[in-house]
């Protein structure tokens, strides 16, 4: 495994500088061949429509991972642990923060921010 450090909200979604883009509780270990295909995708399951869904999501990804043109699934062990830290990075870089916090937000409009909440929100009651 060529390892990497993975932000759990992509960069490419606000995080522009210091402390959020370096907030540790962002970043966690990841083979940079699965980091690289997830890319920039929103976390949550294939959507039910969805007849490009991958399984696993990439060769050297768990099985248990999916991915689809917008959305990346990670492991089911780890999905509880990776909707705690994106709602932690909504919590503390939101909207209500000081103007230099980069206003991240949850929303089932992804498009407008940074991620579906609704998946966070079940993912959290996993692990």
């Amino acid at each position: 495994m060529d390892g990497t450090g993975e932000h759990l909200w992509p960069r490419s979604y606000g995080l522009k500088r210091r402390p959020s883009l370096t907030d540790l509780h962002n970043i966690r270990p990841a083979d940079a061949n699965v980091n690289s295909s997830r890319g920039n995708k929103y976390y949550g399951g294939c959507a039910a429509t969805s007849k490009k869904c991958a399984r696993p999501a990439n060769r050297e990804a768990a099985p248990d991972t999916e991915t689809d043109s917008e959305r990346w699934a990670p492991p089911f062990q780890v999905r509880g642990d990776v909707a705690r830290s994106l709602m932690y990075m909504a919590v503390s870089y939101g909207s209500g923060q000081k103007d230099a916090a980069p206003h991240l937000e949850l929303s089932d409009s992804p498009s407008i921010r940074g991620g579906w909440v609704s998946f966070q929100l079940f993912y959290n009651g996993m692990n």
